[in-house]
């Protein structure tokens, strides 16, 4: 989307992810093997992101409006109606189309009674950013699992970082204080040193994993959280989103300006469902794994990751999967594959594909 820059100047540069077990490192993953031109992680905060993407929305002429709900909304065969409270007034809107971005408690999910199953973990955790200095390098990240849980250490931008700690007391609600979140890394095995200060927020949270039945419901699409959750494990969730979107946008563009048939925003949830179970399947394996607490269990499993971060092939493909690079739609009912002919052949195919997909449009199309 051209954005690339400005999401780089912003962002702090992650090449590597060092995991310790109670006695000293057990494995890492080495981003800088990525086929990209951006072999990292790149940390940024939520806020930022969103900061960036309404600035170039806004060169675009468009204004996300802070402040207003979605109250009611009826999908109909022509259009969707929505009602909309903004300052204290209802406002009634017709829409051709509504994309629900709305996050786990959708609103266009439950207006449209479309079920959303899954579970919760049963551990709590403690999400902080804050000001940290210890015994790392700048460009790494780092997790810990030891006997009372789990510490990971993300850098962010402006000597800040992003810190989860699992297994938090059943007590704690709100935000925990600086003292509180110290207190839990200085219980456990902290082979980083970490020493906080500038608490900037902080939040307890349980983490779900849930996927909604069904993408879309006639003119109405879920995308984002309101499709899916899971772990954050892998920080996979706003990047899902952000995929969700852009594989909708196009499609929905060229049914917009009558350059495709309506059916070819069927392709949405067929392609993106599978990935975004599969992510679900993923983040649950890698959360159980990282929270076992049985020494045996625990012994085992450290051995089991530094097998298995000793492996090239078995690295490359996790790096991969983290990226995002791994996505792809192959086996899409979108996309055909054909063996090599002649040149009459690959146009008549050609032609074919384009009717189909792109009615009267794309046949005129390949006539020409």
């Amino acid at each position: 989307m051209g954005m690339a820059d400005d999401f780089v100047s912003a962002g702090h540069p992650i090449g590597m992810l060092n995991i310790h077990g109670e006695h000293g490192p057990i494995g890492q993953m080495d981003f800088g093997a990525l086929p990209s031109r951006y072999p990292y992680v790149l940390s940024l905060p939520q806020s930022e992101t969103e900061r960036i993407l309404e600035a170039h929305a806004a060169r675009h002429g468009i204004v996300a409006e802070r402040g207003t709900a979605l109250v009611g909304l009826a999908a109909r065969e022509a259009g969707v109606a929505a009602r909309l409270r903004r300052d204290g007034r209802v406002e009634e809107v017709e829409a051709d189309w509504v994309m629900g971005c709305d996050g786990a408690r959708s609103t266009v999910r439950e207006a449209l009674a479309i079920p959303f199953a899954g579970n919760m973990y049963p551990e709590r955790f403690v999400l902080a950013d804050a000001a940290i200095e210890g015994d790392f390098a700048p460009g790494e990240a780092h997790v810990c699992l030891g006997e009372r849980g789990i510490v990971a250490l993300f850098p962010l931008p402006g000597g800040q970082a992003r810190l989860i700690l699992s297994d938090t007391p059943k007590d704690w609600s709100g935000a925990p204080s600086l003292e509180q979140c110290q207190r839990l890394i200085d219980e456990r095995r902290r082979p980083f040193g970490a020493q906080l200060s500038d608490l900037r927020w902080s939040s307890v949270f349980h983490i779900h994993r849930r996927e909604a039945a069904r993408f879309r419901e006639g003119r109405v699409f879920l995308l984002g959280d309101a499709a899916h959750i899971h772990s954050p494990v892998g920080g996979q969730g706003m990047n899902m989103g952000m995929q969700d979107a852009f594989n909708l946008a196009w499609k929905l563009s060229l049914v917009i300006r009558g350059a495709a048939s309506p059916e070819l925003l069927d392709g949405y949830e067929a392609e993106r469902k599978p990935i975004d179970e599969a992510v679900i399947r993923q983040t649950d394996r890698a959360t159980r794994l990282l929270s076992l607490h049985g020494g045996l269990t625990r012994f085992l499993r450290d051995h089991l990751i530094a097998l298995v971060a000793g492996l090239p092939s078995i690295g490359a493909r996790l790096g991969q999967g983290v990226s995002g690079i791994a996505v792809n739609y192959r086996h899409s009912p979108l996309v055909e594959e054909h063996a090599a002919g002649s040149q009459s052949e690959v146009a008549a195919h050609l032609r074919g594909y384009l009717a189909r997909h792109f009615g009267e449009t794309g046949a005129a199309a390949a006539r020409a």
